[in-house]
């Protein structure tokens, strides 16, 4: 394991991140489209919330196709 990487672990276990501050980035990186949207009404308070309410709504938005 190289010193950064090492340095990168400790970081995290020693100050972990809030789940506050996953949420915001797992929303902030999907791209803008009803899925967004409807993540930033919801306001979910935990990651795995998040997580659920964007695979519904993608679901809602796009259903997958039948197969042949």
């Amino acid at each position: 394991m190289s010193m950064k990487t090492r340095h990168l672990v400790s970081g995290i276990v020693t100050n972990p991140i809030e789940v506050a501050a996953h949420v915001y980035v797992f929303i902030l990186g999907m791209s803008m489209g009803m899925t967004r949207y409807c993540l930033t009404r919801a306001e979910p308070s935990t990651l795995e919330a998040a997580l659920a309410l964007a695979l519904r709504e993608d679901y809602t938005v796009c259903p997958p196709t039948r197969e042949r």
